[in-house]
């Protein structure tokens, strides 16, 4: 993989959930040696108040890991935005994605349903609202649905998803 990519380090990672714990290890490779630099493993109890903080506490003892062993004196700062609080809007989305990549014709509508679930539980989720946009866009090319009912579908979502995005940018600029 490092060799078709170009790169001399690979961070490899998992992440395994059960009940209200997630696992997550991390590893960084030499690739050229195939020595293993540097592994860690995070074991959290997951809340819909905890999910992007777990993903930002982790993310900077990778990054700052990363640092100390490469060698880079300017380590970049990392910060993740929440896209949506609420965890079970969240775990929708990421099954409705994980379909999406692997659709066919069994699996289409029920991605679609997982979005439309994400978006009802978070109204104001602008990704799932993008990825359902998405997922009414390719129904029809699947022979599952009409364009005339799933295009107007898919313009309504991607409506709605880019009202969100301007929504979030003008939060942003009254936080500054």
């Amino acid at each position: 993989i490092a060799e078709q990519l170009g790169v001399r380090h690979v961070l490899e990672g998992s992440v395994r959930k059960a009940g209200a714990t997630v696992r997550i290890t991390a590893q960084l490779i030499d690739a050229q040696t195939d020595t293993h630099l540097w592994s860690d493993t995070f074991d959290r109890e997951l809340t819909a108040e905890n999910l992007f903080a777990i993903q930002d506490e982790i993310a900077r003892a990778i990054v700052e890991q990363l640092g100390e062993i490469i060698g880079d004196a300017a380590t970049p700062t990392v910060s993740l935005d929440a896209a949506t609080e609420n965890l079970d809007a969240y775990e929708a989305y990421l099954e409705g994605r994980s379909i999406y990549y692997r659709r066919s014709a069994q699996n289409i509508l029920e991605m679609v349903t997982l979005f439309e679930r994400a978006v009802t539980l978070d109204p104001d989720f602008a990704e799932a609202w993008a990825s359902l946009s998405a997922a009414y866009g390719v129904v029809p090319g699947w022979n599952l649905g009409s364009p005339e009912e799933f295009v107007p579908k898919a313009l309504e979502a991607a409506n709605r998803q880019m009202l969100d995005d301007l929504e979030n940018a003008r939060r942003t600029q009254l936080a500054l």
